[in-house]
């Protein structure tokens, strides 16, 4: 059967070799909220929260016969290998700074969807271990499409929040941060600053 729309990844994927970017328009609008993961010893990780945009849930939900709620394995699995694995060759559009040093995700875990108010929501895990120390450390994150193609903006209610275990203090913001390049230069992104040490 012909397909009646185009996967938005074979959009990114036709476009990502053009020249152009600051003229590049978005052709997939995501809202997208992080949860910081600590245990008593380290940073585990980050659970990701992404809404879809109503034209590609649109096409997902028709595409997979999904209805209101969580998917179930079959068609959660069908949405990850049809419309999201393939994010794996672009970092998953997850950028991370350890301090200054950039960690790239090569993996994520408990990959799921949900159908709400007839917009998808992806919600993933992404690994990324890091001892807390006595001496203060910083992470930084934003979610980015670097050519422009996807546009993320930070969920407007609750888009940052920590969860943690006794012995660790943190607190993450969200803050203006011109050094970052995964970005064009004509913007300022507004990139999630968690600050963390041992507790006492």
């Amino acid at each position: 059967m012909r397909r009646l729309v185009i996967c938005w990844l074979c959009i990114i994927v036709l476009t990502a070799g053009h020249s152009g970017v600051a003229t590049a328009h978005p052709h997939v609008w995501i809202d997208y909220s992080v949860t910081v993961v600590f245990d008593d010893q380290q940073l585990t990780g980050f659970e990701m929260e992404w809404i879809i945009d109503a034209m590609l849930s649109e096409q997902i939900i028709y595409e997979n016969g999904l209805s209101a709620g969580m998917a179930d394995f079959q068609q959660a699995e069908a949405v990850r290998t049809g419309y999201f694995d393939n994010l794996r060759h672009y970092n998953y559009f997850t950028h991370i700074w350890i301090d200054d040093w950039r960690f790239w995700v090569e993996i994520v875990q408990d990959f799921s969807v949900e159908v709400r108010d007839r917009l998808i929501v992806y919600r993933f895990f992404v690994p990324c271990i890091v001892p807390v120390e006595a001496a203060a450390q910083s992470i930084r994150l934003i979610a980015s499409d670097p050519d422009i193609f996807v546009d993320f903006r930070w969920h407007l209610q609750n888009p940052v929040q920590i969860k943690q275990s006794g012995g660790v203090t943190a607190d993450a913001e969200l803050v203006r941060d011109s050094s970052r390049s995964i970005v064009p230069d004509f913007v300022t992104p507004l990139v999630l600053q968690v600050d963390f040490r041992t507790d006492g």
